[in-house]
């Protein structure tokens, strides 16, 4: 793979110098460039294609917000970092429009190393430059609350509060209510009814229940225009019955904590690229949708169109937004998890199932016998990491599961 190309934009010397050693090691794997203020980095950038800009928030003359949204503008391709030791709300409100990720100094090795190594991801995806065009300068992060960015300050402290993550979330009305009516569903299978932030911080840990909050307002994004309340309406129903069997089937083959809150929020996010083309390529949707009414299936559809499908789309966006990699690629496989090299169980294998299973009807008597395979599901990647003989389990909790929902439903 060719070497990722990144520009660093600093105005201090001193900050530019730990950079180039912090780094040495990363050589082989980067092209790196360092310049002292945003117009250099323009000029840098009228020279050469970067993958990656990486630039401090405060800078006299051009900051690192005016260069961010020049970036955008200009070369909408390249991955925008902001790095700063800036944590005043206001300016992370300000910076992360234009930005992708926003790390505070001091950051590590690893945590820059880790959001930079992204743009591998990102360049292997497969989407055209016109699709990549369009996902980068997507910006609906700006509707995040204020208590997005604090729960990312409080989770970067080296021992996080379970109590003070659950009091973040509880001053922002709109995001608690949403949080506890999704944790309280039958979907999300809790053993208690939880009645505050704190309880569902405790019961499912503090990073997934940040990504919750994530996920809810990246819906949220899509509610206008109006002609997307249908399709929203309907991918939000599907997605959350998904993540809910896909924690279903985690807990079945006793992933930890981590693993099971993984699989909800792949399962939750796994259809967003479909939003995302509804929204940014209005003229594409309308000739899938075309297509779709000829009984043409949905991946060939968007094949056909686009190039490339929701999945990748999809991906492309959550991996800018620094998800945790094992979601991203759970939703860029989720339809092809052939294409993983997993030898385990992985929140791929469970987005992948409760994908096709929840939209499997319930079975009435007279059906096929339960351990029959599912159309749709890629039995050769289920053989290979020997987990196919586990699908019948799957499938009759699922549908139990599926059951308990409907009848929830009608009693409501």
């Amino acid at each position: 793979m060719t070497k990722l190309s990144i520009l660093f934009v600093d105005d201090e010397p001193n900050v530019l110098h730990g950079l180039r050693l912090m780094l040495r090691s990363k050589r082989k794997e980067w092209s790196m460039s360092f310049v002292g203020g945003g117009e250099q980095a323009l000029a840098a950038m009228e020279e050469k294609a970067y993958d990656v800009v990486v630039a401090d928030m405060r800078m006299p003359g051009m900051d690192g917000v005016a260069l961010l949204e020049e970036v955008r503008d200009r070369w909408p391709c390249a991955l925008r970092i902001i790095l700063s030791g800036h944590s005043e709300y206001k300016d992370i409100l300000q910076s992360i429009r234009p930005a992708h990720q926003f790390l505070t100094k001091p950051c590590t090795p690893e945590d820059l190393s880790g959001a930079i190594d992204r743009a591998n991801w990102l360049q292997a995806a497969g989407l055209n430059e016109g699709l990549r065009r369009v996902v980068t300068s997507i910006d609906s992060l700006p509707s995040l609350p204020d208590v997005y960015f604090e729960l990312r300050e409080e989770l970067s402290l080296e021992t996080p509060s379970m109590h003070r993550v659950g009091e973040i979330i509880s001053r922002d009305l709109g995001v608690s209510a949403s949080l506890l009516k999704l944790v309280n569903s039958s979907f999300f299978g809790l053993p208690v009814r939880v009645s505050s932030p704190a309880q569902a911080v405790n019961l499912l840990g503090m990073d997934t229940v940040s990504y919750l909050v994530v996920t809810l307002r990246l819906f949220s994004a899509f509610d206008r225009p109006e002609r997307l309340a249908g399709l929203r309406s309907s991918l939000w129903d599907h997605s959350f019955a998904t993540a809910g069997l896909a924690r279903v089937i985690a807990h079945l083959e006793h992933a930890d904590q981590s693993v099971s809150g993984d699989c909800f929020i792949a399962g939750l996010v796994h259809d967003v690229g479909r939003l995302i083309v509804a929204a940014h390529l209005k003229k594409e949707h309308e000739q899938i949708m075309e297509r779709l009414q000829a009984g043409e299936d949905l991946l060939k559809a968007e094949q056909a169109v686009l190039g490339t499908t929701h999945a990748e789309v999809g991906a492309y966006l959550l991996a800018l937004w620094s998800l945790p990699e094992r979601v991203v690629e759970a939703v860029h496989n989720h339809h092809v998890p052939s294409r993983s090299k997993d030898s385990g169980f992985t929140p791929l294998t469970a987005t992948h199932v409760a994908n096709v299973l929840e939209q499997t009807p319930i079975p009435q008597e007279g059906d096929p016998d339960v351990s029959n395979p599912e159309m749709g599901l890629d039995m050769e990647y289920l053989h290979r990491i020997h987990l196919d003989q586990r699908l019948p389990v799957w499938r009759c909790v699922c549908m139990e599961k599926k059951i308990e929902a409907e009848e929830g439903d009608v009693e409501g």
